[in-house]
């Protein structure tokens, strides 16, 4: 599972795989499978699984 930070202090929630993101659109009303590179320059890290 994936947290991302937008712009505007918005959140976003999403499934996180090998190279892509499975989340909900807002723009088109539907889940979708995104691409990496689609969101252009993203960090990826986890949290330490104690």
């Amino acid at each position: 599972m994936a947290l991302i930070a937008l712009d505007a202090g918005q959140f976003h929630l999403g499934l996180i795989g090998t190279d892509r993101l499975v989340h909900a659109h807002a723009g088109l009303r539907r889940v979708v499978e995104t691409p990496f590179d689609a969101w252009g320059d993203m960090d990826r890290w986890r949290l330490p699984l104690d």
